[in-house]
């Protein structure tokens, strides 16, 4: 099978091209052409506004990396080149062709002088002698360039029989043939699965490396200013990771406390009604509440199966409504109402006990009646010490 020298990805919408083989004109399963080489970058350049190369190339041709290395930085796209293991000799001059420049810590460039051979006659030799220099005059220039380098360190780049090996820190902070060091930092993938039973600190810390190093804290900031700002409280990106942290497990907090409030309301509620219906004894009360407020299935279920059947409510309710009546002698229709009845005056619990079809329909076509009656009982549980 042939073995590509390079291939196409793209990765959260930046393309990236995989350089890995020699610099040749001559195709083959390892080596890397500028006719092969241009022809995908150019699919690319029409669509997309950057792209990533990646390299791990020990060099060749000259020429053929001339021209790409031309093409590259001459293209409207931002380009980074991304060092991966070894840019050496050609290899490294093709890396120089990024808008940015990455290379990971234990990777390596790798410059020396232009080399070749050729078997000819006197004239041709010294033809192609001159060729050679003039193809290291323009890799000269091109470190001067893209380093800003003096002369003579360009030249000690370029030492007569000797490979400069240079490491990554040397490349960034010494001769400025990089930009950045990419941290070789091992994340781990933190499922759902992972998540359950986790502290929020402990969910905050899973997250918190793997965020600052690929630079997403700050877009997780913004989503969190959004988000708090949603629920009343104030932040800015500029505010400290801690205040972030204090911030959204006091909302967290708020809302399981709300949530729990709710359900032992609708517990409380639901209890009360057993009792009135016989069916719950004095000094009972707690012990169902604690069950209805845990599990309200399971304190319905049971419910239903002591004394006669337990009713449903029409219309189920709310998440933001969630008081649930339990009455087994719940009157279905309007017609059941005493003559003559108020409605006006009626309560939530009245309108459960006489009507509760009519009830579920107003939680669909009148909400705001519905939410009032509903908020007064949350208020009568209030002032009753339940909430």
């Amino acid at each position: 099978m042939k073995k590509e020298w390079y291939r196409i990805v793209n990765q959260a919408g930046i393309p990236e091209i995989y350089v890995y083989g020699i610099l040749s004109p001559y195709p083959d399963d390892d080596t890397v052409s500028y006719a092969d080489f241009q022809a995908a970058f150019r699919q690319l350049e029409p669509y997309n506004s950057a792209c990533n190369i990646r390299i791990n190339c020990i060099g060749g041709s000259i020429l053929e990396g001339l021209a790409i290395y031309d093409m590259i930085r001459a293209s409207a796209m931002k380009v980074t080149t991304i060092c991966e293991g070894v840019a050496a000799s050609m290899g490294a001059i093709l890396f120089e062709a990024g808008d940015e420049r990455d290379m990971y810590p234990n990777s390596r460039l790798m410059t020396h002088r232009a080399q070749g051979a050729i078997c000819g006659d006197a004239d041709s030799i010294r033809a192609y002698a001159d060729q050679v220099q003039s193809c290291e005059d323009s890799i000269k220039a091109i470190l001067k360039e893209r380093t800003g380098l003096s002369d003579d360190k360009v030249e000690a780049l370029m030492q007569t029989n000797v490979d400069n090996w240079i490491t990554a820190e040397d490349a960034v902070n010494k001769y400025h043939l990089a930009d950045r060091i990419i941290p070789a930092t091992k994340t781990i993938n933190v499922t759902p699965q992972n998540l359950a039973g986790k502290k929020p600190e402990e969910i905050y810390n899973l997250f918190y490396n793997q965020l600052t190093q690929n630079n997403e804290m700050n877009k997780l900031k913004a989503s969190l200013v959004v988000l708090l700002a949603m629920n009343g409280v104030k932040l800015s990106a500029e505010d400290s990771d801690d205040k972030f942290y204090d911030e959204v497990e006091k909302l967290l907090k708020a809302k399981d406390d709300s949530i729990t409030n709710i359900a032992k309301a609708n517990a409380k509620a639901i209890v009360a009604q057993a009792k009135l219906d016989g069916k719950i004894k004095e000094g009972e009360e707690e012990m169902f509440e604690n069950l209805g407020t845990t599990s309200p299935a399971t304190l319905i279920t049971m419910l239903s199966k002591m004394g006669a059947p337990a009713a449903q409510p029409a219309t189920p309710a709310a998440p933001a409504t969630t008081i649930v009546n339990i009455n087994p002698n719940l009157k279905q229709g309007g017609d059941q109402a005493a003559e003559g009845d108020d409605r006006s005056k009626w309560t939530y619990m009245d309108y459960a006990k006489k009507d509760a079809t009519a009830l579920g329909k107003m939680e669909t076509d009148e909400p705001e009646k519905f939410n009032k009656l509903v908020a007064a009982v949350r208020a009568d549980a209030q002032a009753k010490g339940w909430l």
